[in-house]
């Protein structure tokens, strides 16, 4: 199993353990919800969630990233300035996981849901697609993390169960 690996941008060491073959751990989708607090889902060759997490996401073969989308006036909730940064962020991670060789792909928030659907909605449809080992992996992923940046964590799930065809 890999005792560590190189990122494009720095070191990290491997995260599901003794016994892993190095190929299936690469062999597997990053579904990342940019922002200043990313959450990413890492997705094994069966399409099953095996890790998530905020911050600096693993390494990977595929990457899904959400594109951050400017509403027709009225239906925008955040402010156009924050949209764009989101967007260089979703960018910037995007380039990085080019850089390293992996295929990456954009999706808009309302595709991947389904439709503009509010968090307080879509975040138990997102729960209820989960089995019950990944609703552990979830749960132990976002065990120490604060309550509101737990959204992100779920998100990334989210685009993740939409990229392997279980949307929620």
């Amino acid at each position: 199993s890999p005792q560590g690996y190189m990122y494009p941008w720095g070191t990290g060491c491997g995260m599901f353990g003794e016994g892993i073959e190095l190929s299936h751990y690469l062999s597997v989708l990053l579904a990342i919800d940019p922002g200043q607090s990313s959450g990413w889902a890492l997705f094994d060759v069966s399409r099953r969630l095996v890790s998530a997490g905020l911050g600096a996401p693993p390494a990977a073969l595929e990457v899904i990233i959400e594109r951050p989308k400017i509403y027709p006036q009225g239906r925008q909730k955040a402010r156009p300035e924050d949209v764009i940064t989101l967007a260089l962020d979703a960018g910037e991670w995007g380039g990085r996981y080019k850089q390293s060789g992996a295929s990456v792909r954009y999706v808009e928030p309302d595709v991947w849901k389904g439709g503009s659907i509010p968090k307080e909605i879509h975040q138990p449809r997102i729960w209820a697609k989960l089995t019950e080992e990944e609703k552990t992996v979830l749960d132990k992923s976002c065990q120490k993390m604060a309550a509101g940046k737990r959204n992100n964590v779920v998100d990334a799930v989210g685009i993740g169960l939409w990229a392997i065809g279980r949307r929620a």
